[in-house]
């Protein structure tokens, strides 16, 4: 378990994308109108379309890469979760909003590549995807009616 945590903590300190409803970074005189969509999504008839584009992205993942899942304050893995489980972990995730110090974690081992969810943002982190992996991402998440973004831009 110990080396899964090291290797969660290397990823989180590497180059990161944002998985996204939006195309890009919100302009800083506009981050009020973000946070004013961003509460709407989260609650009442915004949260399942958020919570159904992640999911759908998460289980499309999932049929082409092996991924070991975490969620909330456990410090265990669940490798290969059937989609009934990392479904019930994406929904409570939204229905907590407090899991901002412990986020659902998707550990893609083959990819050195992890994904975090947060269920009080209307965004996932990717950390640390090779090329070939973020083209692969990036298409899925068009799928989905999702953008990927790098923040640094």
């Amino acid at each position: 378990m110990e080396e899964a945590l090291d290797t969660l903590d290397r990823l989180v300190n590497s180059p990161y994308y944002i998985i996204d409803i939006l195309p890009r970074r919100v302009p800083d005189d506009k981050g009020h109108l973000y946070s004013n969509m961003e509460k709407y999504l989260l609650q009442g008839e915004g949260l399942p379309s958020l919570e159904g584009r992640f999911l759908d992205f998460i289980l499309r993942l999932y049929c082409f890469h092996p991924f070991e899942v975490m969620a909330g304050v456990t410090d265990s893995f669940t490798v290969n979760p059937d989609p009934a489980f990392i479904s019930g972990l994406v929904h409570e995730a939204f229905l907590r909003k407090d899991f901002e110090s412990s986020p659902v974690s998707i550990l893609l081992r083959e990819e050195d590549a992890l994904i975090h969810l947060y269920g009080d943002s209307a965004y996932m982190t990717l950390y640390n995807p090779g090329e070939s992996f973020l083209e692969e991402i990036k298409v899925i998440a068009s799928a989905c009616g999702l953008f990927v973004w790098d923040p640094k831009n």
